[in-house]
Order: structure tokens, then C-alpha cells, then sequence
């Protein structure tokens, strides 16, 4: 490999924090994007960042990696106060990115994509005065790359505008894994994903994780439980399905259940971003671009999970909870107060009902909106009481709690999810 590869430091022993994040701040004009946000890293974990449209994942990626510079706040890299002004900066320390846009040259092929920026040149006078590059090392060492991540692709000469989006992903990714001597940061690793790659994106990710880099991954029902054949829905009812990522084939659903059950990705979250389909979706009717990109899905998220999951025999009730509760608390950094029962711990409980049925529908649910994603689907398993600090603020079908009741919890650092 190049240089810069070669000289990698030592990968810190597995759990060890590798990046931290204490207080960022962000604001745009009078938005808030961040207001105060911890995170920690460990080495050797697969760690997905989850939240509605609009919570600022983006905007935290982004200042990871040194797109954005944060108003407020610090970067620690292995203990040591760090300031991103580019990303190149965060590079030059052993971060590495995957953009949605995937930032490849369509035109070269994957091997000088490999090395895009990091150009190996001939030894010499040939390389250090007149600048040739070494393209028959390039293929070699990208070859030996791309076969050590275990990542099937067409010739190594192949030009990359001729791959599917899946293996432009991988292309992306492996790029990543082979200069990244700390950290892999994945925006949104799924959203090129195509039928055949992604289960080789998956397991991409695993080998990542197995070298001792930390990666970011989520899912959400939708991706679970929908597929492209909604979108065929009669008339304009495709347009209930406008979200993004986009919906892929149903062949993708079972790869990331096995995913969930395998702890390759540790919770679901739910991107609920809700618009009515009258007035709101409609007013892409005659232009797909004015489609409001978002939709409705955070009341049935323990069900849809419990169903697809437990109820199918995918999963236990154990990993159930991790899911659904403890690994969100500790990935919030309010583990143990939230995310368990013990003693000190907030009495935030759910009795559930694991035989009760329920099919879903717009004209039951209690989100103010007019249709469900998830229109007729029967799930098995639902909450009867849900009890807030000791308190029932959901008694079967009706919401007993009252305004102000909630307290505003500040979160600390992400704690270890096996701790």
C-alpha cells in the first residue's frame, strides 16, 4: 500500500474511546442544529446515530469530519483536543468519510479511485521530478485490497460510471477502510445500495468493525417492512412512500432483520417525518420534485419491531429490549436512568402485551396525520399502560398524561453498549 497507508499507527485495543464529542454547538441564524451534543466512539464498534429528519445527525457527521466547523464545543481524538478546519484535516489524523454523494470520479476506474487524492508515484527521479504515477502498483495494491475486504467487484480497471450503486458504494467504502487508521464515518451508508450488494455492504461493514474501526449504520421499519412494489401503489398513493433513503427491493428486508439478530446493527429508529397526503404529498402531483420527502412511523415502532421480530422468531424478547430501549439509552448517553429497571433508575416502564393483535391503520392511530405507511398490516404484540417516572400517562387506548410533564434531561457521553 502507499505511504500514507503503510504508516498507519496501531489500532487501539477493542472499547477503547477513540473520538469524543463534548458540548457542540451549531446554529444556523436563529436554527439550532446542535445544541450541546456529547458522543463517544469506541474502538472495535459497529455504532449507528439515529433521529427524526431535522435532529441533526447530519450536521454532527459533519463536524466530525471537519465539514462544518461547530461554534462551540470539542473534539477529542484519542484523549487529545483536536480542531477540524477541512476535512483534510480530519484525514491527515485517520478519519475517513463516506458521503452520500459518495465523492467518485466517474470516469476513472476503481483502482485510481482507490488512491484519489493519494496518487502512488514511481520511485525515482521519474515520480519526484516528472510526476508519473505508478498505475501498475495502484492496481495491485487495490486488488489486494478489495479481495482482503471481501468485496466482489468486476476488473479493478473497470470505470466506476459502469457500476451499480452498490459497487460505487463499495468502491467508496473500501477507499475508506484502507486510509482510515481511527475512524470510518458512513452518511447514510444504505442509500446506494442496489439488489445483488447489499449483503456485500453489510458484510463491508463487519470487516471494517473486525479491524477495529468504529463505523455509524441504522435502519428503520420502512426498510423492514416496505419495499419499491408500494411505490407502484394505484394513482398518486406512491407518493405515501417518498422518504429518504428511498425504498429498495423486498429482497433487502430479510438482510437487515439477519442484521438486526446478528447485532450488525444495534437499534431502529424510525425518521418519522410526518406530511398529510392531502394538501402536503399532493402538492407534488404534477411534479415529483414538490413531493414532501418524509413519513409517519413512530407510534408503531415497538410493535413493528416486537411482530417482525420476537413474534416471527427472528429474534428473543431480550434482544427485543436492547433494541428498543437499553442500547438507545446507552447510545444517548442516559443509561443507567433510562434503559433498564434497577434501583435509582427512572420508572419509565411498558407492560406489553406480546399476544395481543393489531392491524394498523390511519383510522386508529393517534398521530395527526392522514394515512399510515403501514396501512393493513397486522402486527402481534402491542402496549396496554405505559408509565412515565412512576406515572401512567397511557392507559390502553386513551393518553392520560398532562402538559409539563416531561423534564428536560441533559445527556452525558455515550457509554459502551456491552458496559
Amino acid at each position: 500500500m502507499s505511504t500514507e497507508a503503510k504508516n498507519k499507527p496501531s489500532l487501539p485495543p477493542r472499547g477503547t474511546v477513540v473520538l469524543e464529542a463534548r458540548g457542540i454547538v451549531k446554529r444556523y441564524g436563529h436554527v439550532t442544529a446542535l445544541g450541546g451534543t456529547d458522543l463517544e466512539l469506541r474502538a472495535g464498534e459497529v455504532l449507528a446515530i439515529v433521529g427524526d429528519n431535522g435532529a441533526g445527525k447530519s450536521t454532527l457527521i459533519k463536524v466530525l469530519c471537519g465539514a462544518v466547523i461547530p461554534d462551540a464545543g470539542q473534539v477529542l481524538l484519542d484523549g487529545t483536543p483536536v480542531h477540524f478546519r477541512s476535512p483534510l484535516d480530519a484525514r491527515r489524523l485517520g478519519i475517513e468519510t463516506v458521503y452520500q454523494d459518495l465523492a467518485v470520479a466517474p470516469a476513472l476506474d476503481i483502482a485510481t479511485n482507490l488512491f484519489l487524492g493519494r496518487e502512488v508515484r514511481r520511485s525515482g527521479p521519474i515520480g519526484s521530478w516528472f510526476r508519473l504515477l505508478d498505475k501498475k502498483r495502484m492496481r495491485r495494491e487495490a486488488q489486494r485490497e478489495m479481495d482482503e475486504l471481501k468485496f466482489h467487484l468486476p476488473s479493478i480497471d473497470s470505470a466506476v460510471e459502469k457500476l451499480s450503486g452498490g459497487q460505487r458504494q463499495g468502491v467508496a467504502v473500501a477507499r475508506a477502510a484502507i486510509f482510515a487508521s481511527r475512524l470510518v464515518i458512513m452518511d447514510e451508508p444504505t442509500a446506494a445500495l442496489g439488489v445483488r450488494e447489499s449483503g456485500q455492504v453489510l458484510n463491508l461493514i463487519r470487516t471494517i468493525r473486525d479491524r477495529g474501526l468504529p463505523v455509524y449504520a441504522e435502519t428503520c421499519p420502512q426498510y423492514l417492512y416496505l419495499s419499491l412494489d408500494n411505490m407502484d401503489a394505484p394513482g398518486f398513493e406512491g407518493a405515501k412512500y417518498v422518504f429518504t433513503p428511498p425504498l429498495r427491493e423486498k429482497w433487502h428486508q430479510e438482510k437487515l432483520w439477519n442484521g438486526l439478530k446478528q447485532d450488525h446493527l444495534q437499534v431502529v429508529s424510525t425518521d418519522h417525518c410526518p406530511f398529510c397526503f392531502k394538501e402536503q404529498k399532493e402538492l407534488g402531483r404534477d411534479d415529483f420534485t414538490k413531493i414532501p420527502n418524509g413519513g409517519p412511523g413512530i407510534e408503531h415502532r415497538m410493535s413493528l419491531i416486537y411482530s417482525g421480530g420476537v413474534a416471527s422468531g427472528r429474534f428473543s424478547a431480550n434482544r427485543f429490549v436492547e433494541l428498543v430501549s437499553t442500547t438507545p439509552a446507552k447510545l444517548f448517553g442516559l443509561h443507567p436512568r433510562k434503559g433498564t429497571i434497577a434501583v435509582g433508575s427512572d420508572a419509565d416502564l411498558v407492560i406489553f402485551d406480546p399476544k395481543r393483535k393489531h392491524t394498523i391503520s390511519a383510522k386508529t392511530h393517534h398521530m395527526r396525520v392522514d394515512y399510515s405507511m403501514f396501512e393493513g398490516i397486522q402486527v402481534t404484540g402491542m402496549p396496554d399502560v405505559v408509565l412515565s417516572r412512576g406515572r401512567v400517562v397511557v392507559d390502553g387506548e386513551k393518553f392520560t398524561g398532562r402538559a409539563g410533564q416531561g423534564e428536560f434531561l441533559r445527556r452525558a457521553t455515550y457509554k459502551q453498549m456491552n458496559g
